[in-house]
């Protein structure tokens, strides 16, 4: 009728049948890797770096330092967190207020604040 497989006979068919899947994936993953080079030039990882350096640089040249007493903007601020917190304002101790600045691109922001005026 027909050959007899054995155990044995299966194993070495799926371990090889394993290894050639495993080296067509790799050999495919290093293709990739070298079109990415010759599109890009150079690695990921070293202008990941390189960007979030320097936008945390200008992040900090940019930041100007506020030395004016700003009353309204601090009162707003406490409405808004006893608003929140549902407490009055007089239990609400701030101490400092200051600007943390994101790292997101100018287009990321424009986009949120679009979104948030769209649903107004």
């Amino acid at each position: 009728m027909g050959n007899i497989v054995s155990f044995t006979d299966s194993l070495i068919i799926t371990v090889f049948g394993m290894g050639i899947t495993f080296l067509a994936l790799l050999s495919i993953a290093y293709i990739i890797e070298i079109l990415r080079l010759a599109v890009n030039g150079k690695k990921k990882e070293e202008g990941k770096e390189e960007i979030l350096e320097i936008e945390s640089r200008e992040a900090i040249k940019e930041a100007p330092k506020q030395t004016t007493d700003d009353k309204e903007l601090v009162a707003v601020i406490a409405a808004a967190i006893a608003s929140s917190l549902g407490v009055a304002i007089p239990q609400i101790r701030i101490k400092t207020i200051r600007r943390i600045n994101t790292l997101s691109p100018a287009w990321s922001e424009a986009g949120r604040k679009e979104q948030i005026t769209n649903r107004l």
